[in-house]
């Protein structure tokens, strides 16, 4: 379907080209047949690029998969503690031995769903990072005027292409195959996995090749391609750490290495957030005009204190300690600097940032608390957690759902800050538009923007309330209804760039 709609889309633009060459009469000769008579008047209505439409099903895919995951882990925290009253025995005994009978286990403990879950989480990870550098490159190349033609950015596509239904494929085997068939859903998984890894890799790629080769990449550039590189060496690595606990002989090493998973996979938490930043700054800034000083500092600060982040876990598994005081002050860092620059951006832009920004603006201070309050419970999680067992506890099982929930509200606002920004440069760069004074969608856009920003405050208020006492049926009813706002914020703010 995404390889028909190029091609459909490729023809749009060619007929758009002649569009204004042909009359209405001739439109009525029998010569021009009905389907090019439809494309030409398609063609007066194309405004989204093909990297537009792909970054709208990421994103709709991830709102979707998200919410799936988050009413599973709401599922699996009440039951899990209504079977641990019931059934303590049977998990003793699973700890003495690995030859339990896995259909006697709820379905939630069941080794097959926690890998197709787990399979799932990973498939996700990567979705706000493509959706940036999707966008980044399609912003770029139509400021820049980039020929769209041209064999480099067509590649450039076949990149996005690979990157989209890599990740999609990943997440719906998860769901639909590898619960059921262990052997399909591992190969299914791995070619899923080499075309998203294929995808982003060309993507890298385009960010450093596919531009105007007379204007010199911004610190802004160089910072995404340099995170997004991070990234995906760390990815890969989580990968070859997930392989390995396959073959992990007892319970005591599978439980040490899923700490150093979960571990990685916090320190580099910060980075879909700042390539967030860092794509408003290019646009605001680099391409528009200079670069102040304390912006400069500020992400050449963070983008150091991120890759000291992930250099303290790496030394946290030889040299505990140090690599403990290692991370701790370079989440110190990363936050300082984080802050500076959000500061200094705030004090050029706001009395010209459209309301879209200013929303960014507000969320980007709720995600770096997100942020710092995942690591947080992340840790007093695992120090709290015996050395023999993993999640048994009453106690354990309310981190978990903590950390599930700060994870749902930070990946719904992240989307919906990435869907802000697209919004507002979508509506800047392609329609030539002002965003607030553009009658067509304010209002509707104005009514998502608030539900969603409403809707994840909510979210971080009760998720608190939460981490302080205990989860209650009551607390968790207003979870649901705020994920259900966000989500419906979503879909209407997809409708909204549709319309």
């Amino acid at each position: 379907t995404l390889i028909l709609g190029k091609s459909v889309q490729e023809h749009v633009l060619l007929s758009q080209e002649s569009y204004d060459n042909i009359d209405t009469e001739s439109n009525n000769n029998s010569e021009l047949s009905f389907l090019q008579t439809s494309l030409y008047s398609l063609a007066k209505k194309v405004t989204m690029p093909l990297s537009g439409s792909l970054f709208m099903v990421i994103a709709t895919l991830f709102v979707l998969v998200s919410t799936t995951l988050f009413i599973i882990e709401q599922y699996r925290f009440y039951s899990s503690i209504e079977y641990l009253e019931d059934s303590q025995p049977l998990l003793e005994e699973k700890n003495k031995s690995e030859m339990i009978d896995q259909s006697s286990l709820p379905f939630w403990e069941q080794d097959s769903s926690k890998h197709a879950l787990e399979s799932a989480r990973h498939a996700l990870e990567f979705t706000p990072t493509v959706s940036i550098l999707i966008l980044f490159c399609m912003f770029r190349s139509i400021i820049q005027s980039y020929d769209r033609k041209s064999s480099d950015y067509q590649t450039l596509q076949i990149g996005m292409i690979l990157a989209t239904v890599g990740i999609g494929i990943d997440v719906i085997n998860a769901f639909a195959i590898k619960i059921f068939s262990t052997i399909v859903g591992t190969i299914v998984t791995i070619l899923a996995l080499f075309m998203t890894y294929v995808g982003y890799i060309i993507l890298l790629w385009g960010l450093y090749s596919v531009r105007n080769p007379s204007i010199p990449l911004s610190l802004a550039s160089k910072g995404i391609i340099s995170l997004s590189t991070l990234l995906l060496l760390t990815m890969i690595l989580i990968q070859i750490f997930s392989l390995k606990r396959w073959f992990s002989d007892t319970e005591m090493d599978k439980f040490i290495e899923e700490k150093l998973l979960k571990r990685i996979q916090q320190s580099i938490s910060f980075i879909p957030l700042f390539l967030i930043i860092l794509f408003y700054i290019n646009f605001q800034f680099v391409e528009l005009g200079s670069l102040p000083a304390l912006i400069d500092i500020g992400i050449k600060g963070t983008t150091a204190g991120i890759f000291f982040q992930v250099a303290g876990v790496c030394i946290r598994s030889f040299y505990g300690h140090i690599g403990s005081i290692i991370t701790f002050f370079s989440v110190l860092m990363t936050c300082i600097f984080f802050l500076l620059t959000m500061i200094s951006i705030i004090g050029e832009q706001w009395t010209v940032a459209t309301l879209l920004e200013r929303s960014v603006f507000f969320l980007t201070f709720i995600l770096v608390f997100l942020r710092v309050s995942s690591i947080t419970i992340h840790e007093i999680e695992h120090f709290g957690e015996s050395e023999n067992r993993v999640g048994e506890s009453e106690e354990a099982q309310k981190y978990r759902k903590v950390f599930a929930d700060l994870s749902k509200a930070t990946a719904d606002a992240e989307i919906i800050c990435v869907f802000f920004l697209f919004i507002d440069f979508h509506t800047k760069y392609i329609l030539e538009k002002d965003v607030d004074s553009y009658t067509k969608s304010r209002d509707s856009i104005e009514g998502a923007m608030y539900l969603a920003v409403i809707c994840i405050c909510v979210q971080v208020v009760i998720i608190l309330l939460e981490a302080s006492w205990r989860p209650t049926a009551l607390s968790s009813v207003f979870v649901a209804v705020s994920v259900l706002g966000v989500n419906t914020a979503t879909i209407g703010l997809l409708f909204c760039v549709l319309l």
